[in-house]
């Protein structure tokens, strides 16, 4: 069972990266107003990832009300911080958005053990060390005696602390009912709240205006969702079997997915993934996530 967790994050995570270059290009090519964006990424999650859930089991619909509360709190979470991500993917590539969002994992023990009283091995920790301090060197750097600091940087740890929140309530969600029930109320909470989202004006009137261009790019916005539905079952279902901090760790692998399969996008079909190609930076940042990997191998061997 640990294998195929591990499998399923490494699918997942693949998965993730896909799907962040997806939404960085329709982030910067299409669609201007943040809250848009939010609604046509997720707006048919319902319909794409139910479909995707039937292949591994049928979700209970007879939960206990604190756990319906639960999932509700775990969804509203995802309606809180995506906006800060789209507007972080405004200012930087989407592998660089990735390894931030490592940095805010430093919650993630000790959230996990006032919440949950999860304990890890001290070579756990130390290999989670090891992610956060690369992640750190990657992501400040000193520019005229100043450090520099991407505007991307503070809406990501908070994301990062957001997401943090969600892993753990979503593995206490774990302890009440089984993860394909939670990953169905969690995408049905948070397509509701979407099209809840329609009942101020302000808002509707963008995404009703924005929507012939949605039906025009609608393959992009189905890839996303599938891709985005991919990673967040694959998740749960690793979070049922793993701890926290493991499953939060796996993170650390989609800096290196995304620069690659951006670089491979990029130069086999052209398309214009936002991503730096200077092959000294390229070089430097593929040091910096193999470090990453083996801080993920010591806290998953650990």
């Amino acid at each position: 069972m640990i294998f195929l967790a591990v499998m399923a994050l490494l699918i997942g995570k693949t998965s993730a990266s896909i799907a962040s270059i997806c939404d960085s290009y329709v982030t910067n090519k299409y669609l201007k107003k943040i809250w848009t964006i939010v609604f046509y990424t997720g707006c048919i999650s319902l319909f794409v990832g139910v479909p995707v859930l039937l292949f591994f089991g049928v979700p209970e619909f007879l939960l206990s009300f604190k756990t319906y509360v639960l999932l509700f709190i775990i969804s509203l979470l995802t309606i809180i911080f995506a906006p800060m991500y789209f507007l972080a993917l405004k200012t930087t590539d989407t592998s660089v958005i990735s390894a931030i969002q490592l940095l805010g994992k430093v919650f993630t023990p000790i959230l996990a053990f006032f919440m949950i009283g999860e304990k890890l091995s001290l070579m756990k920790y130390i290999g989670f060390g090891i992610i956060i301090l690369i992640n750190f060197i990657l992501n400040i750097e000193k520019v005229s005696g100043k450090i520099k600091i991407n505007k991307g940087f503070w809406l990501m740890l908070s994301v990062s602390f957001i997401l943090v929140i969600q892993s753990i309530l979503t593995k206490k969600a774990l302890m009440y009912t089984d993860w394909v029930s939670v990953s169905f109320w969690k995408t049905t909470f948070t397509t509701l709240l979407l099209f809840g989202s329609l009942a101020f004006k302000t808002l509707r009137n963008d995404i009703v205006k924005s929507f012939s261009i949605y039906k025009t790019k609608f393959k992009t916005f189905f890839s996303i969702e599938l891709f985005a539905c991919v990673n967040e079952y694959f998740t749960i279902f690793a979070l049922s079997v793993l701890p926290v901090v493991v499953v939060s760790s796996f993170e650390a692998l989609r800096p290196m997915i995304t620069m690659i399969i951006g670089i491979i996008l990029r130069y086999l079909f052209k398309i214009d993934t936002k991503e730096i190609y200077n092959k000294r930076e390229v070089l430097r940042r593929v040091v910096f996530y193999l470090l990453l990997v083996f801080g993920v191998i010591i806290t998953v061997l650990g």
